[in-house]
């Protein structure tokens, strides 16, 4: 597996282009990791690797979609490289890394068509577990901490909102019983309701 070195850099240079922080040094340390295990393939090695760093497991993909951007793609000539789309002429755009330059080359090529070419789409975040957020454990526990006031609380909710539901059913009620019959009695009954309401 020489490839390692482009593949740690393919993988900072995704990492950039999501604009999501990774730890450089444990990135490196998971690579020299998996060097030592010797896996069978480049696949194996990229998911050990994402293992190691608790990210999502690599989505490999048949064919490269231009909205689906960018990835990361192993060629047996190329070794690792980053596919970034396709131009105006529908060539597939991709960035090699130069051991010798130290940086990326841009180049166009067909080489991400073809069957050798592995193309792997790369979340480099981890995934948000609210059970380890520190602000979801600070609001649970002031939650549960007097449930008897939480229950008083949750009550006072449905009833006030039960209450404000009061004026709707008066105006319903005057429409349909009050106005057509001029039924007085029942005017002046449901008043006193509706105020008795909102007093309470």
């Amino acid at each position: 597996m020489s490839a390692y070195p482009s593949l740690s850099a393919c993988l900072l240079r995704i990492a950039q282009l999501q604009q999501n922080p990774i730890d450089r040094h444990a990135l490196m340390q998971a690579i020299d990791e998996v060097s030592k295990r010797s896996p069978r393939d480049v696949k194996q090695a990229l998911g050990k690797i994402t293992r190691i760093l608790m990210l999502p497991a690599p989505q490999w993909q048949r064919k490269p979609d231009p909205a689906n951007m960018p990835l990361l793609a192993h060629h047996p000539s190329l070794g690792w490289f980053i596919l970034r789309g396709q131009n105006a002429q529908e060539q597939w755009v991709i960035e090699t890394w130069s051991d010798e330059e130290q940086k990326f080359a841009e180049s166009t090529s067909d080489l991400p068509t073809q069957n050798l070419t592995l193309k792997a789409k790369l979340s480099l975040s981890q995934p948000f577990e609210a059970s380890s957020s520190p602000i979801y454990s600070l609001i649970k526990k002031q939650l549960f901490l007097n449930p008897s006031r939480l229950l008083e609380i949750m009550l006072a909710t449905v009833t006030i909102n039960l209450l404000a539901l009061g004026a709707s059913l008066y105006s319903m009620q005057i429409y349909n019983r009050v106005i057509p019959t001029n039924a007085t009695q029942t005017l002046i009954v449901l008043t006193m309701g509706v105020l008795l309401a909102m007093v309470i």
